[in-house]
């Protein structure tokens, strides 16, 4: 047979029924090749073109059912179709061939005369659907080709990196196809200003990116000559109209954003609402639209107003595309605007390239990967432009607390008691991590082992005197107005997965000693937001002032070191509990308690249980500042009395101290009461 006509296997583990099929066929072009198995097939369709097997169910090695599986399974042979004989008492089989795939079937029990009738039709019929499968094939590559360069020429139009004065932007573009409707831009404008755009061509693929690929060049143009989101909107609205069917609309939210005046001006057409997320309150404001859908109404029925955004730094905004609203689960529950709205405020906390990739694996979670349009994110960072003071502090403990305080001497009348107190426990955590754990490169499980060794003191100065450590510095950058205080902590160590923090879990019996200073800080301070790879933390705290409005009292006085007076005053207390007290050692502790402490309080509780004292009242009414530092210490004192048989009494907590127990779970470990007496009674009833 000539080499240009179809080649036909044909599969029997019988002889005689392989000569009968070619026989019956022998009147027609066809190239034969035999199989006596299933494997045999496989070697056939693997080594040459093949355009149709004959296939029986029953062989020897791999089976009819084994071979169909099996070609069908690959993507480059699955086209090829295949008609299998069978017995007349065996149609179960033939069904289930069918639904595997078999394109026909014919029996082994039609008469001779039959089969040659039929069998050449099924033939012919089978080899001229893979001719026409394979042409619809190659035009389905070639459109495909097309709709990649498509999408490959839409992705170089968009914006890869943006770099704007006052703004950090992370942009997440998933279209459905290759090509899609979804398109963004941003441009520089005079007086450091930056215009962005994000736009929605209803429908996806070729066409929709067509429509994208006018947008670049018309945006720029009409965003620079106007020098206002409504009116290039009016005039993009014209174009559309002119270049469009009435089968297109177009939404789109355009914006320009002026850092000297922290100001957004923007005007929406009809595009899914972006999310404005005010740090200060943990507000969300929705910028609902301003104007209706592009395309769609002339001159004289279509408005669009212009709306204004007072900016402040840190603040974040999301845009979205519809395919993010629109995202369905399995089950049909659209994503919604809710749903975005709860994962916005989750992740308040988090960088923009952290909050970005989490947004999108929420999306695919929620939707099981099944998307049914384009999905396009745009997350932005609202940068503190005010000049900053710069601190690089050597890494010594002991330098901390006074340089806070140097740090908070600066501010003003506008910031309250209570936000000093928040601002100075929050560094001090911040600090003394960058120093420890940072610089001096000392993990969690050291510190343990060397606190529980008391000689956590000691491993600080050793490391300080050692390369590289001895050289590091933490460098702290800070800018304060009449609303905030923003500060920047950098410290030279390696850096860690910040992702990975979370609160120790509370032990039932014994309450932790480390790991509360992220619970800490992020309770009191209103943005906390770690950098890659670890070794940057960024904090704000804003000031009630800014909240309501008023003034408020002159700030709180600068704590003084920890200072201990131990009273036994036995006849006092005697004479209130009617009971002895010769076991009982009460300590009136002021000023701070923090990792300076450890040694001077924990030297006091062991000479006190030297002398037989077991039962320990610390008197916390003059504690003007406290952080985790100085919750371990405490935590230290409380593991060693109770490890002798002894226990531990809080009396007179400030509300300060009292908020930092409950924010970090330590209420139910320490037995707290009102006054001495009171406690006194609960050891001796």
């Amino acid at each position: 047979m000539g080499t240009n006509c179809p080649t036909i296997i044909i599969a029997d583990d019988v002889k005689f029924n392989r000569s009968l099929i070619k026989m019956c066929l022998r009147e027609h072009e066809y190239n034969f090749l035999e199989a006596k198995n299933g494997y045999e097939v496989l070697e056939h369709i693997r080594s040459q073109s093949v355009d149709l097997v004959i296939l029986d169910l029953m062989m020897p090695i791999l089976d009819g059912f084994g071979c169909l599986a099996e070609i069908k399974a690959v993507d480059q042979y699955a086209s090829i179709p295949i008609i299998i004989n069978s017995s007349l008492e065996d149609l179960g089989s033939v069904k289930k061939a069918l639904a595997m795939g078999c394109y026909d079937y014919f029996l082994k029990s039609l008469p001779q005369g039959e089969l040659q009738i039929i069998l050449p039709l099924k033939v012919k019929n089978s080899i001229a659907a893979k001719v026409l499968l394979d042409q619809v094939s190659a035009q389905n590559r070639l459109l495909a080709n097309e709709i990649q360069a498509a999408g490959r020429y839409q992705r170089f139009l968009l914006p890869r990196h943006v770099f704007a004065k006052g703004l950090s932007v992370r942009q997440s573009y998933h279209p459905q196809l290759e090509a899609g409707g979804d398109f963004f831009d941003f441009i520089p404008l005079s007086g450091d200003r930056t215009a962005f755009f994000i736009a929605d061509v209803s429908g996806h693929g070729v066409l929709a990116a067509m429509v994208t690929a006018l947008l670049k060049p018309l945006f720029e143009r009409y965003i620079i000559e106007t020098d206002s989101p409504a009116q290039t909107l009016t005039r993009l609205n014209e174009d559309f109209l002119r270049l469009t069917d009435d089968t297109k609309f177009v939404t789109a939210f355009v914006a320009i954003y002026d850092p000297g005046k922290q100001t957004l001006w923007y005007a929406n057409a009809g595009h899914p609402p972006p999310l404005y997320l005010r740090r200060m309150n943990q507000s969300l404001d929705v910028l609902k639209a301003t104007g209706t859908l592009l395309g769609l109404f002339g001159a004289d029925e279509w408005v669009i107003a212009e709306a204004s955004l007072p900016i402040m730094p840190y603040d974040r905004l999301l845009l979205v595309t519809d395919g993010v609203i629109e995202a369905a689960s399995p089950s049909g529950t659209m994503f919604g605007l809710e749903g975005l709205c709860h994962v916005v405020r989750d992740s308040a906390n988090l960088n923009l390239d952290t909050m970005t990739r989490q947004l999108w694996q929420h999306l695919e979670e929620f939707t099981e990967t099944h998307f049914s349009d384009d999905v396009t994110f745009i997350a932005l960072d609202f940068h503190d432009l005010h000049p900053a003071r710069v601190i690089h502090l050597p890494s010594d403990p002991n330098l901390v607390l006074s340089t806070v305080n140097e740090m908070l001497s600066r501010l003003g009348p506008d910031c309250s008691a209570s936000d000093v107190h928040a601002i100075r426990l929050s560094l001090a955590e911040v600090l003394m991590n960058a120093i420890e754990h940072g610089n001096l490169g000392i993990d969690s499980d050291q510190k343990q082992a060397a606190l529980a060794r008391d000689r956590f003191e000691e491993l600080v100065e050793e490391r300080q005197r050692q390369k590289p450590y001895a050289s590091r510095l933490v460098t702290i950058s800070y800018t304060h107005t009449a609303a905030y205080m923003s500060v920047t902590i950098r410290d030279e160590g390696l850096g860690f997965d910040w992702q990975s923090i979370s609160s120790m879990p509370l032990a039932e019996e014994m309450p932790p000693s480390q790991g509360q200073g992220l619970r800490i800080v992020r309770s009191y301070i209103d943005y906390c937001v770690f950098h890659h790879p670890g070794n940057t933390v960024t904090l704000v705290k804003y000031f009630s002032s800014a909240r309501a409005g008023t003034m408020v009292p002159e700030l709180e006085k600068t704590p003084s070191p920890l200072e201990l007076t131990t009273q036994m005053r036995k006849a006092a207390l005697m004479k209130s509990t009617n009971t002895a007290a010769a076991d009982v050692s009460l300590v009136a502790l002021s000023g701070s308690i923090n990792f300076t402490s450890r040694k001077s309080l924990g030297d006091l509780v062991n000479a006190d249980l030297a002398q037989g004292r077991r039962h320990f009242i610390f008197d916390l009414n003059e504690v003007t500042f406290i952080d985790s530092s100085g919750l371990g210490v405490l935590v230290t004192c409380f593991t060693t009395i109770r490890k002798s048989g002894g226990h531990l009494t809080l009396i007179q907590v400030p509300e300060q101290v009292h908020n930092l127990l409950e924010i970090t779970k330590l209420t139910d470990f320490f037995d707290l009461h009102m006054n001495a007496e009171e406690a006194l009674q609960s050891v001796h009833p």
